[in-house]
């Protein structure tokens, strides 16, 4: 998956929306959530904003292993910091 994001600027592509959380997507399946959560980061600083889809993949991340204090920090950074609004 890795070697795919990286190849899209050689090939004149751009990441958007889509692309972030369908990467964001690929760890939870081989449980490295962690992982998940420093490329939500990196999508962050690249200037790309998360929609609904992104939070459900990242919140689906972060409960997997329990890790409550992530969630609330993600839910913080969508909501505050990057204005996502979320359906809650």
């Amino acid at each position: 998956m890795e070697e795919l994001f990286q190849s899209l600027p050689l090939k004149n592509l751009k990441s958007d929306v889509v692309t972030w959380t369908s990467r964001l997507g690929a760890y939870p399946i081989k449980k490295l959530n962690t992982r998940c959560l420093e490329i939500f980061e990196e999508m962050i600083g690249a200037g790309c904003y998360p929609d609904v889809e992104t939070a459900k993949v990242l919140l689906g991340a972060c409960s997997s292993d329990d890790q409550t204090e992530q969630v609330s920090t993600v839910i913080r950074t969508m909501h505050k910091d990057v204005r996502t609004v979320l359906p809650i």
